[in-house]
């Protein structure tokens, strides 16, 4: 079983060496005041998009109709805007 979370704490997560489970993931929202802590190449991140065209053509896997699709190995999660 996997649990995984959005987070828009990613300050938290970066300052404090916690210790999650190995089937817990944490995904970071873009859109707080800290996003230049989210290394886009390597953290699990999920970013908004105003359509699937868009989404696709910036690499990320659509997950707007389908949040397990959150979990993935990608990193890169994106939701179109609606």
């Amino acid at each position: 079983m996997i649990f995984y979370a959005y987070t828009k704490s990613i300050k938290f997560f970066k300052d404090y060496d916690i210790n999650l489970p190995n089937n817990f993931k944490v995904i970071f929202s873009e859109g707080s005041k800290k996003d230049e802590l989210i290394n886009t190449l390597k953290d699990r991140h999920a970013r908004i998009f105003k359509s699937v065209t868009e989404l696709l053509s910036a690499g990320y896997i659509d997950a707007s109709n389908n949040d397990l699709k959150a979990i993935t190995d990608n990193k890169k999660v994106g939701l179109v805007y609606h």
